[in-house]
């Protein structure tokens, strides 16, 4: 399933896409609680939206330039964050990473981690990495072989973003404090508060990264922020995580969460990337 066509390719593939992911996934209408109080700007002029499975983010740059097409009115969303963790003292080591972070900025290498389930996802994958070596001397080791990077194979990582190992997490990484990133895979934030978990969110979290993205259920790959999106825009030292993190995903009223400060901005003060080479209309 690619809804995220929906975005990429026009509001008029919505009700197509949706009509896929309910036969692969029955509405249901559980969701991540940050993502459902997006919305709640709704309930408090007393307006109703479908529970069941997902909505299209008014928020995304892609939807936003659809639609101002169409001359349509998005409704307002709240952007939503999550501080949180396995234990209370991982949640404050996210909050001191990230104000220490900003004083200097983050620096490191940015590992991709191709070769996963789905050779179009790929294409996102790759279209980061050329883009990230075409406009920033920021160190990228991109990899598409079908394993994951070997356990202690990437040190002084700053951001990620990979796949595909459910619920697998593989200790390849030495993390820098404020480092930002995400495996795609599902239910990676389903237990967020079991230390014993071996979901990435929660692994990430105990080994240092002060900034990811998880589904607490079944997300389909579409709920997922294009990399070449988040990270470009992230970079620019412009945005807060929060601003990145609704300005790029596909979804809300579904079961994706962002962890993090959403205050923070990890390349406030050293930026890798001039806003000027972002895509038109992405940065805000």
């Amino acid at each position: 399933l690619n809804v995220i066509d929906l975005i990429g390719g026009g509001i008029e593939r919505y009700s197509y896409a949706q009509k896929q992911a309910y036969a692969i996934n029955p509405p249901k209408a559980d969701a991540a609680v940050d993502s459902e109080l997006s919305l709640i700007t709704l309930a408090l002029k007393g307006k109703k939206y479908k529970l069941a499975h997902f909505l299209p983010n008014p928020m995304n740059w892609r939807l936003q330039q659809q639609m101002r097409i169409r001359g349509a009115k998005l409704p307002d969303v709240m952007m939503t964050a999550r501080i949180d963790g396995p234990t209370a003292g991982d949640a404050m080591r996210i909050i001191k990473a990230s104000i220490e972070t900003e004083k200097k900025g983050l620096s490191g290498k940015f590992y991709i981690d191709a070769g996963g389930k789905y050779p179009r996802y790929d294409d996102n994958l790759k279209k980061l990495d050329s883009f990230l070596r075409a406009n920033t001397k920021m160190p990228a080791v991109f990899d598409d072989n079908k394993s994951l990077f070997k356990p202690g194979s990437c040190p002084h990582a700053a951001l990620y973003v990979g796949w595909y190992s459910l619920k697998r997490y593989v200790p390849a990484f030495m993390w820098v404090p404020g480092s930002v990133g995400w495996h795609v895979a599902s239910f990676e934030a389903m237990h967020l508060r079991d230390p014993n978990s071996n979901e990435w969110c929660v692994k990430m979290i105990q080994n240092g990264v002060a900034a990811t993205i998880g589904a607490v259920n079944e997300p389909t790959l579409a709920a997922f922020p294009l990399p070449q999106d988040f990270f470009p825009l992230l970079m620019t030292g412009k945005y807060t995580l929060a601003e990145c993190y609704w300005r790029t995903n596909p979804m809300v009223s579904w079961r994706m969460t962002l962890i993090g400060d959403p205050l923070y901005n990890p390349f406030a003060a050293n930026p890798q990337l001039n806003a000027d080479k972002l895509p038109r209309d992405l940065a805000p």
